[in-house]
């Protein structure tokens, strides 16, 4: 593969996993992304959040127990069709 065609993959991960990111609830995007894409360790999170570090780390294990599991959710929305909701 060529170094054009190997950045433009690269591109497109990125581009999915922040769309995979985009798909989890507000407490969890955030952490996940200020742990790895701000690369900031826990304890600075907890500082920044005003959080507990013990409540931060807890919240990263189970975003990314979350983020495993929204390939899968997206697949059945697309298999499905659109979800419609009367309430929103």
């Amino acid at each position: 593969m060529s170094r054009c065609a190997e950045g433009m993959a690269d591109g497109l991960v990125v581009k999915r996993v922040h769309r995979f990111i985009n798909q989890l609830d507000d407490v969890h995007r955030e952490v996940i992304q200020l742990r790895f894409i701000a690369d900031l360790p826990p304890k600075e999170i907890s500082k920044i959040l005003k959080l507990n570090a013990n409540v931060v780390s807890v919240r990263i294990t189970r975003g990314l127990e979350e983020l495993r599991e929204v390939p899968g959710k997206i697949h059945k929305q697309k298999a499905h069709g659109p979800t419609v909701s009367f309430f929103d």
